[in-house]
């Protein structure tokens, strides 16, 4: 017993927390975060909603959905720090409208997979900010309408493929209890 040596590293098995993070493609998220055995599963959620007036008879709107889920692999571990990596996919559905005009109105599906490389600092036992770069590939679809009533449409797909995002990668904070 004498010559075991003491573990230094956190153990966060069976810890769920709640927080905002903002991923490796710019997206802002709520998440719920739950801590396996030397894994992390992310469940990620965001809604915006836009309405504004551009003329006195033209009235645009936009809204959005992003989800995504990730699992994160524990490959590093300190007292106040660990270190992972792992797989996240992601949607964002984004819709745009002017119900008054007759001009064209739209929607973007953005889908894609981001493989991340985080690491998180634990400033309390309950408080953690976390840092991410990794490599994103995004395809998205657009589709546009002759206008609000119209059922014909164009769409065309593109794929986007890129190392890290804003800030070097994403950004979150994550309280855990």
């Amino acid at each position: 017993m004498a010559c075991a040596e003491p573990s230094y590293a956190r153990d966060m098995t069976g810890k769920a927390g709640i927080g905002v993070v903002q991923t490796t493609d710019g997206t802002p998220y709520l998440t719920v975060r739950y801590w396996m055995s030397g894994a992390v599963l992310e469940l990620l959620a965001s809604y915006g909603s836009h309405s504004g007036v551009q003329s006195l008879t033209n009235a645009a709107s936009s809204s959005e959905i992003r989800a995504a889920l990730g699992l994160l692999v524990k490959i590093g571990d300190q007292p106040r720090a660990s270190l992972s990596v792992g797989l996240r996919p992601w949607l964002v559905y984004h819709a745009e409208s002017q119900p008054q005009a007759a001009v064209s109105t739209g929607e973007v599906t953005r889908y894609g997979l981001e493989l991340p490389l985080q690491g998180e600092l634990f400033l309390t036992d309950n408080l953690g900010l976390s840092g991410s770069i990794g490599l994103t590939a995004e395809i998205h679809t657009v589709t546009t309408y002759a206008n609000a009533a119209s059922t014909s449409s164009v769409s065309n797909q593109v794929l986007d493929l890129r190392l890290g995002g804003g800030f070097a990668g994403g950004m979150g904070i994550t309280y855990y209890f």
